[in-house]
């Protein structure tokens, strides 16, 4: 398998973190470090991928978890778990039809998910969503999930988009105190992108007809 361009490689990584962290605020300088440095050794994205999502899911079951799940806490397993990926590659490369079988599994259960929303009640969201979706061709689940992220944050941001000014004003002093006085300490625009992802987390939550969690688990 090929490798992407750097740029698609982070911002893969990134869509992930985003997800696993409960920050709006994405990659720091030392996260894109991190990430650069993978990159040229040339440890496959799928393999980042699932051993960021495994790390990063015990790292928030701890009682303490890192602050901000940043990259450097998972870095041993990632460079582990690539390095034996590429050792194996190099003794016996193979191609590997069970893992295009589970990413085409997990998309065409978000296809019909949208599918049947589409149908009962139709929306430009739903069918912008839609449209993105017939257009992804991933060849492992990992990778598939977080393209399946991608096309449902932007379908909540969408989503959010359409809110009357009176429920968005609603959901945004929702997500702020649920920040209590962890929001007075961030930055002015980690604040912002922290609440815009809550909202959307809040949409989600209502409506998860593009949930990857749900649809993961439920194909």
């Amino acid at each position: 398998m090929s490798q992407p361009p750097l740029s698609e490689y982070a911002a893969a990584v990134g869509e992930l973190l985003l997800h696993l962290r409960h920050e709006g605020i994405v990659l720091s300088s030392m996260d894109q470090h991190l990430l650069a440095s993978w990159w040229e050794a040339g440890y496959p994205l799928p393999v980042v991928l699932r051993t960021v999502r495994d790390t990063g899911e015990r790292l928030l079951r701890r009682k303490s978890p890192p602050r901000g799940l940043p990259l450097k806490s998972m870095r041993k397993q990632v460079e582990k778990a690539a390095e034996a990926v590429l050792v194996r590659q190099e003794a016996a490369p193979t191609d590997l039809p069970d893992a295009a079988r589970e990413a085409s599994d997990l998309l065409g259960a978000a296809r019909a998910s949208v599918a049947s929303r589409h149908r009962a009640a139709p929306s430009q969201a739903l069918e912008q969503a839609s449209a993105e979706l017939a257009a992804l061709d991933p060849q492992d689940p990992d990778t598939a999930f977080v393209e399946l992220l991608a096309v449902s944050r932007r379908y909540y941001e969408r989503r959010c988009d359409a809110l009357s000014s009176s429920d968005r004003a609603r959901r945004r002093a929702e997500a702020l105190a649920s920040l209590g006085e962890r929001a007075r300490r961030m930055a002015p625009d980690a604040r912002e992108a922290t609440v815009e992802e809550l909202i959307r987390r809040s949409l989600k939550a209502e409506d998860p007809v593009l949930d990857p969690l749900r649809l993961e688990t439920d194909r």
